[in-house]
């Protein structure tokens, strides 16, 4: 048993414990998925979409239409635990610019769901 251990000598050098265990890490993962709202909202010519991944998996990151039609595919597949972002610059799957309205950008993964709303301006 180990009781009040702050470090330990390995080879003549001298490790803090909490560093090995990473607690003093500036690299801190989210402990809950969560998808922002876009900002700025509304937005011209982009908005910026942030969102955190709680645990590695695959996800889907969209913009949709008000019908629910698909827009543009802005993430697919896996992403790794940590905070992501990325910019949509209000066009189509094919490159092409949509029309002014409000469009919603949704997150899924198999333990989440999550839908933002924007609207976009020209």
């Amino acid at each position: 048993h180990l009781y009040e251990f702050e470090e330990i000598e390995f080879n003549g050098i001298v490790y803090l414990l909490s560093d090995l265990l990473g607690l003093n890490s500036d690299e801190q993962f989210p402990s809950k998925f969560l998808l922002d709202s876009p900002y700025p909202n509304p937005f011209n010519p982009s908005t910026f979409i942030s969102y955190d991944i709680a645990k590695t998996g695959q996800i889907h990151l969209a913009v949709y239409d008000l019908n629910g039609r698909l827009i543009k595919t802005l993430k697919n597949g896996e992403a790794k635990r940590g905070y992501y972002s990325v910019i949509w610059d209000a066009k189509d799957e094919n490159g092409a610019g949509v029309s002014t309205g409000i469009y919603f950008i949704k997150l899924t993964s198999l333990s989440f769901l999550k839908t933002q709303k924007v609207l976009y301006l020209k």
